[in-house]
């Protein structure tokens, strides 16, 4: 499983490319997961279909939804059988949530083996240990009232993505002096890569690595 966590998306020609060499099969073979359902309590969704447009810009033509707010019955053999998950951004808390309703969470690891796992934003974050970054300002609303906060922990870091887009590098900063891992603070056109087991920072735009995390 390699992952590509990303703030904004495939924001740019590198991300695209790098996505387009991931994929496990030719992208216009491969089948997407896109779960949106981070997106369904934001205000407006505009950028569901942007991304998805950009999916199918790169050549991607089998992209199935799942809301795994949902029945599991009407989503999982979908995502068993996808090659790429892309997981969209919105509301950090109410994702979490619904990965532990849906049981999701204790198994979600096991059946990314073998795929590429695509994170924007809030599913992005969902990868890292914790979710704790959403609670930085502009803060996600935790109306699910969330209070445990430990998320999929399929990396050692934690992710920080809009960083000078929409949240301060200072907020991050001061976040990171008491976070447990090391915070890669992120702008829309970077994203963290993980392949293979390594780690680096990938895209056209600007990042930091903040904190003396312990891991």
């Amino acid at each position: 499983m390699n992952l590509l966590l990303t703030s904004a998306g495939l924001s740019n020609k590198t991300l695209a490319d790098i996505f387009i060499r991931l994929s496990p099969v030719a992208v216009d073979k491969a089948h997407v997961a896109f779960i949106d359902t981070a997106s369904k309590v934001e205000s407006d969704d505009w950028f569901v279909e942007k991304d998805i447009n950009i999916l199918k810009t790169i050549g991607i033509q089998n992209i199935n939804r799942i809301d795994i707010a949902k029945p599991a019955k009407e989503w999982f053999s979908t995502l068993v059988d996808a090659d790429i998950c892309f997981i969209e951004g919105g509301n950090t808390f109410y994702l979490l949530h619904h990965f532990r309703q849906s049981g999701l969470i204790d198994e979600f690891t096991e059946l990314m083996s073998g795929k590429l796992f695509v994170g924007v934003s809030a599913g992005s974050i969902i990868a890292t240990p914790t979710i704790a970054i959403a609670t930085v300002e502009p803060a996600d609303p935790n109306d699910v009232h969330l209070t445990d906060l430990s998320a999929l922990d399929m990396v050692d870091f934690e992710i920080s993505p809009h960083t000078n887009d929409e949240v301060s590098l200072d907020s991050v900063k001061a976040y990171a002096k008491i976070a447990s891992y090391p915070v890669y603070a992120i702008d829309d056109n970077s994203a963290v890569l993980v392949e293979n087991g390594n780690v680096s920072v990938v895209g056209e735009g600007e990042w930091e690595v903040l904190g003396n995390g312990t891991v």
